[in-house]
C-alpha cells in the first residue's frame, strides 16, 4: 500500500513519516541482518535525493558539504523525538515496558510539561495523528479547549481598553484563557490505543516532579527569559496574581544543569493519574481552577471545565506531486497552511532550481507567506467561521495562488498581496474577506511557545502530536 504520511497540525515544521515499521531502540538491539522497512523522510525545504546529501555522522556536517543533518536513527522495534532527552528515554521506557505508541507519547508529554513548561503542560491544548496499523487508519484528535461560556465580546474589549491594547486581546492574565484540553486528550487517546494503566504512564513525570529533573540549555534559555516578561505582566498589572508562579518557577529561574521539582505538579498529575480524567475537569483539581479564576477576575468558571470535551476529527489531506498522502488536522488549527504551501509548491520544479539556490528559497517563503495571509483571513473555528477549509487546499485556488508568486520580488510580509482567498464552485476566486486590524494582528504574534514529538512502537502504530500553551510558560 501507498505510505500514508502523518503530520500534526503546524504550519513551521514538518516532517513526512511513512506508515510502515517503525524505528529506534537501543543500538545494541539492531543486528545486521535485522529487517527494517525503509523510511523516507522528506521535509519540505529539502527536495534532494539521499544519496546527493548523505546525513553526516552525529549532528556534524560531512566535510564539502553545504548542509548539516542529523544522523538517522534506525531499529526495528521502536522510536521516539522530543524536546528533551529525559522525555524520549521516558517514551522508550514505556515501549521496553509493552505500552503502545499511543502510552508513550503521553508518558513523554507528561514528562514535558515538567522540564519544558515554556512550550507545554496540563494548562494547554493538545493535538494529535494517529495511524493505527490494525485498522490501517488514519486519527485525528482536536484537544484545543473553548474560550469562557459567560465571556462575551463586550467582556474581551473592555479588558482590552482596561490595558490599552485597542482590539487585540490582552496577552497576559486571565482574560486569553480557554480551557485546557490536554488531560482529555490524553484520556481520549488512551481508552482508544493505550495498553497500560495511565498511572503507569504517568508514574515516571509524578517521581520527577518530585525528586527533581534536569534542566538543558536551551529550555533554561527560555524560562528565564520567560521570567522576566511575565515579571514585566505582573507589574503592569495584566499578570492578576505573579507569586504562586514566581514561587514556583522562578525563585529563581532554574540553570543550566540545575534540578527543578515541582511537588505541586506531581500531586495534581497523581490524582489525574488514579482518580481519571474527570478529577481533572468536574473533581477536586476543576474546582481549585474554578475557585481561581473567581477569585482574580478571570472568566473561566467550574462549569467551563465540567463542559469540556475534545473532539475526534477527521484528517484533511493532499497529495504532493502525486507520490505521498500529506494529512493535517483541519481547522481550528493550522496545519492545513502546510498543505496549502505543499500544492502551490508543485509548480515549482525545486530540484531543477537546486538546493538552497535563491530562486528555490524564494518560492518557498513565497509560498509560505502566502499561505499566511490565508491563514490570518481565514483559518478560525469552522463552527462560527462559515469557511470550508477545503477551499483553502483545492488544486485550482494552489493554482491561482501560485501564480502570484514571483520568485524576483518578495513581499515584505504575510497579508500584502490581498489575493486571497476565497473560490467559487467553477474554481474562480471571489473577493477576500479581508481585515487588516486581522493581518496586522497576526503580524503582532511574534513569540508563542510550542513542543512537537513523535513516537512508533514495535507494530507499527506512529503518534505525531503537538502540544501547547500558547505563549511561553501560558
Amino acid at each position: 500500500m501507498r505510505p500514508i504520511q502523518a503530520i500534526a497540525a503546524t504550519a513551521l515544521a514538518i516532517g513526512l513519516y511513512a506508515c510502515a515499521t517503525p524505528s529506534a531502540q537501543d543500538e545494541a538491539q539492531v543486528d545486521a541482518t535485522a529487517k527494517v522497512t525503509q523510511k523516507k523522510v522528506v521535509r519540505i525545504s529539502i527536495e534532494k535525493d539521499a544519496e546527493a546529501t548523505p546525513p553526516g555522522p552525529g549532528d556534524r556536517m560531512l566535510t564539502g558539504r553545504d548542509l548539516g543533518t542529523r544522523s538517522s536513527v534506525v531499529a526495528p522495534n521502536g522510536a521516539a523525538a522530543t524536546a528533551h532527552p529525559l522525555a524520549t528515554q521516558t517514551a522508550l521506557d514505556v515501549l521496553k515496558a509493552g505500552g503502545s505508541a499511543v502510552d508513550a507519547a503521553i508518558a513523554a508529554n507528561a514528562m514535558l510539561g515538567l522540564v519544558e513548561p515554556t512550550g507545554n503542560g496540563i494548562g494547554g491544548d493538545l493535538f494529535a495523528i494517529v495511524w493505527d496499523p490494525e485498522t490501517e487508519q488514519l486519527y485525528g484528535y482536536n484537544g484545543s479547549g473553548r474560550s469562557p461560556q459567560g465571556a462575551t465580546l463586550d467582556d474581551m474589549q473592555a479588558k482590552a481598553d482596561e490595558f490599552m491594547q485597542g482590539e487585540e486581546i490582552p496577552p497576559f492574565g486571565a482574560a486569553p484563557v480557554t480551557v485546557p484540553g490536554t488531560v482529555d486528550g490524553w484520556y481520549a487517546l488512551h481508552g482508544k490505543f493505550g495498553k497500560r494503566p495511565m498511572n503507569m504512564n504517568l508514574e515516571p513525570a509524578i517521581q520527577y516532579a518530585r525528586d527533581g529533573a534536569p534542566i538543558p540549555e536551551v529550555i533554561a534559555y527560555y524560562w528565564g527569559r520567560n521570567a522576566t516578561r511575565l515579571q514585566e505582566a505582573a507589574d503592569s498589572g495584566m499578570l492578576e496574581e505573579f507569586d504562586n508562579a514566581k514561587a514556583t518557577y522562578f525563585s529563581p529561574a532554574p540553570k543550566e544543569g540545575s534540578l527543578f521539582r515541582n511537588p505541586d505538579l506531581a500531586d495534581t498529575l497523581e490524582r489525574i493519574a488514579y482518580k481519571g480524567r474527570d478529577e481533572f475537569y468536574s473533581g477536586e483539581t476543576a474546582h481549585i481552577m474554578g475557585d481561581y479564576f473567581e477569585r482574580i477576575g478571570g472568566f473561566l468558571t467550574y462549569e467551563d471545565f465540567a463542559t469540556h470535551t475534545g473532539d475526534w476529527v477527521e484528517p484533511i489531506c493532499v497529495t504532493y506531486r502525486g507520490d505521498y498522502k500529506v494529512c493535517e488536522l483541519p481547522p481550528n488549527t493550522q496545519g492545513i497552511a502546510a498543505l496549502q504551501m505543499l500544492q502551490m509548491l508543485e509548480r515549482f520544479d525545486l530540484r531543477g532550481m537546486g538546493f538552497g539556490s535563491a530562486d528555490s528559497i524564494m518560492a518557498q517563503v513565497e509560498a509560505k507567506r502566502l499561505a499566511f495571509e490565508d491563514r490570518a483571513r481565514g483559518y478560525a473555528d469552522p463552527a462560527f467561521s462559515g469557511v470550508d477549509p477545503d477551499l483553502f487546499i483545492d488544486k485550482r485556488y494552489a493554482n491561482y495562488r501560485s501564480q502570484q508568486i514571483d520568485i524576483t520580488k518578495p513581499t515584505s510580509f504575510a497579508g500584502q498581496s490581498g489575493r486571497g482567498f476565497r473560490i467559487s464552485s467553477e474554481g474562480k476566486p471571489l473577493l477576500p474577506i479581508a481585515s487588516d486590524i486581522i493581518l496586522e494582528a497576526d503580524k503582532k504574534l511574534q513569540d508563542g511557545d510550542t513542543t512537537y514529538l513523535t513516537v512508533t512502537d514495535k507494530d507499527g502504530m506512529m503518534v505525531s502530536l503537538i502540544q501547547s500553551n500558547y505563549r511561553g510558560m501560558g
